[in-house]
């Protein structure tokens, strides 16, 4: 719930930059007790949770340690 919440101040947020146009998308159910601990995120894999999205890889994403 606490993500809900910092999603739209931060949508809030960017659109103060003039000349971005922002969408704030809110989607899915409740979660499960396994999404809170994270090393149970293999368990959410072929789930319903699963949206089986796939992405680009970007050379400057995932880089903190």
């Amino acid at each position: 719930k606490s993500l809900i919440c910092s999603g739209a101040v931060l949508a809030n947020r960017l659109t103060e930059m003039e000349d971005w146009t922002v969408l704030l998308l809110e989607a899915g159910g409740d979660e499960t007790e396994i999404s809170d601990v994270p090393v149970l995120a293999a368990y959410l894999q072929l789930s319903k949770l699963d949206w089986k999205y796939k992405t680009e890889p970007q050379g400057t994403a995932c880089l903190g340690q």
